[in-house]
Parts: C-alpha cells; structure tokens; sequence
C-alpha cells in the first residue's frame, strides 16, 4: 500500500519464475495462494515447479527466492 500512495510512485513491477521448493502440486497450490495473499504480489500461473509471480516490487521477488514461504507452504501439508 505504501508503494501505491506514495507521490512519486517508486515502483519496479517484475514478473518472474520463482522456485515452488516441491513437485507436490497441493504445497505448490497452497504456496501460490499464499504469495497471491500478499500484498503486491500475484501468483499467475504454475508450471514443472515454479511458478510465474508479478510483483508490484522487484524487492518482494527476492523475498520469495529465499525460500522461506516456500518451506512455510510445505510444513502446512506435511
């Protein structure tokens, strides 16, 4: 939210692959719908174990590299 009111708009929108850290498609499903939870982000498509993330910041894409959403999402299955 404070990147869309802000005066001067600095945003750096990316689409990007983004790891999904499992070929198990209900933790890639609730991974996704996490990431689209976020604000700012959207998961659009999931395809071979990533999926396809727009970002209304480049920043919260390198977020999701880490991984740590990822392992989230895979705990809630297990």
């Amino acid at each position: 939210m404070k990147i869309i009111w802000s005066p001067d708009l600095k945003c750096t929108p990316a689409f990007e692959w983004i790891e999904g850290g499992s070929k198990d498609e209900l933790a890639l499903v609730v991974y996704g719908n996490s990431i689209t939870l976020t604000p700012g982000t959207v998961t659009l498509d999931v395809k071979n174990g990533s999926l396809l993330v727009h970002a209304l910041d480049k920043e919260s894409l390198e977020d999701l590299k880490k991984g740590e959403m990822a392992s989230r999402a895979r705990e809630c299955i297990c």
